[in-house]
């Protein structure tokens, strides 16, 4: 098990200045931040996994990039967007974010945010699963695109110490692969460990979950490895 010590929820240390905290979220490889242009006041960050990236680009940047605003007060009256909040960075800058909002702030002010609701919703049917039953619950099964199967983990498991690192695996496939563990909860040297490995795997094909079972056949093997096609399971 890839466990280090109890579990720990959100810090919320008020003495942590903005630039350490976006630090921290950008140990996770879905957590973005664009800084739009040099002469441009703003700058966005945001969860990849759980943010509609079509309204980013079709709304949110064409308006901060083509119109004359400079203030957040003047980006909240314009953009054409319901729902916008302006708070205090500290107080709820991870909240806001693990919601699927895009967060804003001025270059030269980062203590404010504009809160603007762009949560992701998938455009497909969520597969039911079928190799496995639950009485309570929601049967959403993972599918083959990676950036959904996060979205389903991300929307069950609301922590920014939820940590995702993406990983080529194979030689020629060249397939990417995730892996997602609780920074505070997580032995380090296991997840090392199982980085490693996946870095020395070596495979001509493209690979799937079960082939990368072969990473627990070493009989002293500290990470014991099991199989679930239900994003509510693994959340748990």
């Amino acid at each position: 098990m890839l466990l280090k010590r109890k579990y720990q929820t959100n810090s919320r240390s008020t003495s942590q200045s903005p630039k350490t905290t976006i630090e921290q979220l950008h140990r996770s490889a879905d957590f973005v931040t664009d800084e739009l242009t040099a002469t441009n006041p703003f700058r966005m960050h945001y969860y990849k996994t759980l943010v509609n990236q079509i309204s980013i680009h079709n709304i949110v940047l064409r308006y901060l990039k083509n119109q004359d605003m400079r203030t957040l007060d003047e980006a909240q009256e314009l953009l054409p967007v319901e729902g916008i909040k302006k708070l205090r960075f500290q107080d709820s800058v991870q909240d806001e974010l693990l919601r699927g909002n895009l967060i804003v702030v001025e270059k030269n002010d980062p203590q404010t945010i504009l809160s603007i609701p762009l949560r992701k919703t998938e455009q497909r049917s969520v597969e039911i699963t079928e190799n496995e039953f639950t009485v309570l619950g929601p049967k959403e099964a993972f599918i083959e695109a990676l950036d959904v199967n996060i979205n389903l983990i991300r929307k069950q498991f609301h922590n920014t110490h939820l940590i995702i690192r993406e990983q080529t695996v194979g030689s020629e496939g060249k397939n990417t692969a995730a892996i997602i563990y609780v920074e505070t909860i997580a032995s380090k040297q296991n997840v090392n460990t199982m980085i490693q490995r996946l870095e020395d795997l070596s495979f001509d094909e493209p690979i799937d979950v079960s082939q990368l079972g072969h990473l627990s056949l070493t009989i002293r093997t500290p990470l014991l490895l099991s199989y679930s096609e239900q994003s509510d399971l693994i959340a748990f």
